[in-house]
């Protein structure tokens, strides 16, 4: 497995008037160039709860003060909608997933979330027009494939789709899941130029790639979900 190791941080910054969490910007061994990152002592990842530690010992210089003085009062804060405190729930799952850091697991859980919301999305879609004819089923296949054709996620998305559930299957049913097992690689690959060949340096790692890839893609288009969702609303 290769590790995240943060090679440089400037600009060290409170979140916000409550002080929780520190915003800086930094260099890693996994980027391919400097990226905002948020601190904070209750991240998912060694990495962000040391350097969180870090910013506060003023290893990096002083912790500015927030951007805005804004006072914010965390029993006032507007209620969320369901549809986003429903995924709040899931990443606070995914991240405990993901800290343990077996690929498998990962794999799954997140392939299972965007296969659920995709299949909730489409079975309203058709709520909302009897006329059209209903898929015989809602299976993760049949549902890219019909979601594409209405339009609800696009071309290359669905190919992104597929190579997930591709990715998941295998998890699923090689006992020896690897890099190795059939089109993991090639899938891995796929998501890997699409979304983050600007970004994230390429490792043959398979602990690396599901955990900075894979999951970044499903998170990528369980937002585009999500947002088309509260746009139907």
């Amino acid at each position: 497995m290769i590790e995240t190791k943060i090679l440089t941080v400037k600009n060290p910054r409170w979140s916000n008037m409550l002080k929780k969490t520190i915003d800086c910007d930094i260099t890693t061994n996994t980027l391919k160039q400097e990226v905002p990152f948020t601190a904070s002592p209750f991240d998912s990842e060694g990495y962000g709860r040391d350097l969180y530690l870090r910013c506060l010992n003023n290893e990096f210089g002083p912790v500015a003060e927030p951007l805005t003085s804004e006072q914010i009062d965390e029993n006032t804060c507007p209620q969320l909608p369901d549809e986003l405190i429903s995924m709040q729930k899931f990443l606070d799952y995914a991240n405990a997933e993901n800290s343990r850091g077996a690929s498998r697991g990962i794999a799954i859980v997140w392939a299972s979330y965007i296969e659920s919301e995709l299949i909730q999305l489409l079975r309203s879609w058709f709520e909302k027009r009897p006329q059209e004819i209903r898929p015989k089923r809602f299976g993760f296949e049949q549902v890219i494939e019909k979601a594409s054709s209405l339009g609800i996620i696009s071309e290359s998305d669905k190919n992104k789709y597929h190579a997930i559930r591709e990715i998941r299957n295998r998890a699923a049913h090689d006992w020896d899941f690897s890099l190795v097992s059939r089109g993991v690689k090639d899938n891995l690959e796929l998501l890997y130029k699409v979304d983050h060949a600007n970004l994230i340096e390429y490792h043959d790692d398979l602990d690396y790639l599901i955990r900075l890839v894979y999951s970044a893609s499903c998170g990528m288009l369980a937002m585009k979900l999500l947002n088309f969702k509260l746009k139907q609303a």
